[in-house]
Formats: structure tokens, sequence, C-alpha cells
């Protein structure tokens, strides 16, 4: 911006406050002030200014409306006569106003281009993608539901998940315990797990927030059984743990925001040892044959 355009800035009214100096005439430093800022009619452009005065110092304040900033400063009014004191303040004003004009005479920034040949658009989007990729540790809580269908059983529970992913391929380790029960003839049976998952994993990422997951691996854990009768005095009940493990996999769908994330995984799996009760000498419900199972997760990335 040219001097030229300085001066006809300059030709903005500028509106003078004066609070708490009773030996300034408001009046009059408004007056010197539009003097000295070279006032020649009305503009849509209005400086403002303030000064109040406490003790004997004068702190004056201007609001900029060309470059939208604020300055401020503290002036010392004891060795100043006070026939001058009107015209000191409008100076001072004056020199905060060019103090902020000042930055519009400095030359605009250049961009300098670096050396060599620009990039493909295709080769930025993945350096984009490599710096914006979510971190490679995600913890997370997930309630589950899982159907044995041989053994006609629901089992319903919770747990934790860490998994680490890799450029290629991550792990994931799961803890849960989870719940059932079916009724039988003679009562009620019980069959509760504790069951540890360790998973070799594989991201794809989906368009926006979205990545598909898919991991493989095996669950081993321990089952419990437990029959409670109806009537004690026609049948007796007890408990019994055993092993229980199998091969699995699961397909998972993530939605992430910042460090945050939510899951849907689909599990199923084939038990190779497994748990299972008896009522009246005949096989009762257990953790058998083919799983299937949904789980929902809640989680963060460290």
């Amino acid at each position: 911006m040219t001097w030229l355009a300085l001066l006809w800035l300059a030709a903005s009214p500028a509106e003078v406050k004066v609070e708490r100096c009773p030996r300034v005439a408001e009046a009059e430093v408004r007056r010197l002030t539009r003097i000295e800022l070279g006032s020649r009619g009305p503009s849509s452009l209005t400086i403002r200014a303030t000064v109040e005065c406490v003790a004997s110092e004068a702190v004056v304040r201007v609001d900029d409306p060309v470059t939208r900033k604020s300055l401020a400063r503290t002036i010392e009014l004891a060795n100043v006569d006070p026939k001058a004191l009107a015209r000191y303040l409008a100076l001072a004003i004056a020199e905060l106003v060019e103090a902020s004009w000042a930055e519009l005479t400095l030359p605009a920034p250049r961009v300098v281009e670096p050396s060599g040949e620009a990039p493909a658009q295709e080769a930025r989007a993945a350096a984009e993608a490599q710096v914006r990729s979510p971190r490679p540790l995600r913890l997370e809580a997930f309630g589950a539901a899982r159907r044995f269908p041989t053994a006609n059983l629901w089992q319903l529970g919770g747990g934790v998940r860490l998994a680490l992913s890799g450029p290629l391929l991550g792990g994931l380790l799961e803890v849960e315990a989870a719940h059932g029960q079916r009724p039988t003839r003679l009562g009620q049976v019980s069959v509760d797990s504790a069951t540890a998952a360790l998973l070799l994993t594989g991201t794809v990422p989906l368009s926006g927030a979205f990545s598909l997951v898919g991991s493989a691996g095996g669950r081993v854990g321990v089952g419990i059984v437990t029959g409670t009768p109806f009537d004690e005095r026609l049948a007796r009940g007890s408990s019994f743990a055993a092993l229980w493990l199998g091969p699995c996999a699961a397909l998972t769908t993530l939605a992430s925001w910042r460090r945050w994330f939510a899951s849907l995984t689909l599990e199923g799996g084939l038990t190779l040892l497994g748990v299972q009760g008896r009522v009246n000498g005949a096989s009762g419900p257990g953790l058998l044959g083919p799983w299937f199972g949904l789980s929902v997760g809640l989680g963060a990335r460290p």
C-alpha cells in the first residue's frame, strides 16, 4: 500500500473518549486528534480512541478498523504543561494510529517454490495419509453376545481388547468373560466362561473415518457348567470346569474420531476342546461345536 493510500485512510474520522481526566477537555482532544490525522470528511472507517487518567499517568488506547488491531500505551503527565495537555494526548493517539498503519507499507510475503518437479497428486495424497495415519495402539472395552447352535445356548458377556496395528499386519489380545443359561426338564444349567483370544490382524482403510479389520487366531480359556435343580428331591445339581479352546476369525468395522473409535465385530469359530453338562445321564448344555458372535466396543488410542 502506497503513502497516497495511507493519506486516504487518514481521512477517517476519529471518535475520542476521555475518562477521569478533569484537566482535559474531551472535545479539544477530539478536534486536535482529527487535525493530526488529517481528517477531511466522513468515511465508513472510524478510529476509536480512549484516554483514561490514573494518578499522574494516562492510558491511551486506539482501536484501528483498518488493521483490526488495538494498541495502547501509558504516558506520564507530571511534566506536561496543562495548557498543552490536550495536544499532547492528540499526538499520542496519532502516533499509535501511525504505528498500527506502518505494517500496511511492508511488502507482501513472497512464496518461494522449492526446486525440482512438482510431485504427482497420488504421491502427495499418500504422504498426507501417512502423516494422518492413526496411532498404532488402541485400547477398547466391549460387550458381546455369542451363540452355540449345537448346544442351543446363548452367552452374554464383555471384556477388553488391546490391539497393535502395523503398516500391513498387527496383533490383537482379547480377554472376555461370558455367561449363559438354559432351562432343562429337571433344572437350570448355567454355562460360564473366561477366555483369552490372540489374533493376527490386517487393516484396510475405507472412506472417511472408517476402516475394516480382518483377524484370525485362536481362543482359549476355561468353561464352567453348573446345574441347579428345580426340585432337590428329584435331582442333584453339581458344577465342574474344563478347558475350552478353538480357532476363530473375526471381521471388524472401525469408525474413528480423533483419538476415539467405535467398533462392530462379527466373530466365528469352532470348538476343539469343549465343555458339556449332563442332565439325567443325557447330554446337556455346554460350549460345543461351532459358534458365532457379535460385539460392540468403544475405545481410545493412547
